[in-house]
């Protein structure tokens, strides 16, 4: 049990014979009373600052579960971003290799009817040119048969055809 500063005051002793002096006494119970105030006040100063520390610290912890819910929080929203990029990016490769594909499809088909045009056109040309070759052909065979007739009529093809 503590000693309050009002007992430390009015306490007395009773004298005995070869007992302490009692001024010395009356000055250390006054420089106890002097210690134990000072004592006192600063234990009242020391549990004001433990009470403002421990506000302090539930403010630190508050603001430290903030801080704590804000960061996973960003943190879900940073996957579901990712995940999201990740879905996009997976939609437009498949969809590009896709069109790749189509474009590649076309491509080849051109191809193959390309190659089909340039022999049609080949075979076309060949025929005009064996056509070509024939009437020409058949043109000197005229103009041999018509150089042999004039020869033998005396007259020219125009003078035929005049007379005809």
């Amino acid at each position: 049990m503590l000693i309050t500063v009002e007992e430390l005051r009015n306490i007395s002793f009773r004298r005995a014979n070869g007992g302490y002096k009692p001024e010395d006494v009356d000055t250390f119970i006054d420089d106890m009373l002097v210690s134990y105030e000072e004592i006192i006040e600063k234990n009242k100063k020391l549990k004001e600052k433990v009470e403002e520390l421990q506000s302090r610290i539930e403010k630190f912890h508050e603001e430290d579960n903030s801080i704590r819910n804000i960061i996973l929080n960003a943190q879900k929203i940073a996957e579901n971003s990712l995940n999201e990029a990740k879905t996009k990016t997976t939609e437009m490769v498949n969809k590009a290799k896709e069109e790749v594909s189509a474009q590649f499809q076309i491509s080849e088909k051109l191809k193959i009817e390309c190659s089909k045009l340039k022999k049609h056109v080949e075979e076309v040309y060949r025929k005009h040119m064996e056509l070509i070759n024939s009437i020409s052909s058949d043109a000197k065979d005229m103009n041999k048969s018509d150089s042999c007739n004039e020869i033998s009529s005396g007259k020219t093809s125009e003078e035929q055809d005049a007379l005809g």
